[in-house]
């Protein structure tokens, strides 16, 4: 039983990890927009937070946790 856990624990991090992608381009465009055009975002910031605060929970805590490379285990 663990071990399907810690399978699905493995494939939905490695399928998480993909949102460093929105992250990146969302902060790229926030960065261009707001001192290339001086015309800053409300909604890049707040989706970059939230995406890396997911990222970060998803990729480092259940996914390193399941391949034993968390420093807690």
């Amino acid at each position: 039983m663990t071990q399907r856990i810690d399978q699905i624990a493995i494939y939905s991090g490695q399928v998480i990890s993909w949102m460093i992608v929105p992250m990146v381009l969302s902060l790229t465009y926030e960065v261009v927009a707001r001192y290339g055009f001086n015309a800053p975002t409300l909604w890049a910031y707040d989706m970059t937070f939230m995406l890396y605060g997911s990222f970060f929970y998803a990729r480092c805590g259940v996914y390193l946790a399941a391949e034993g490379a968390h420093p807690n285990r």
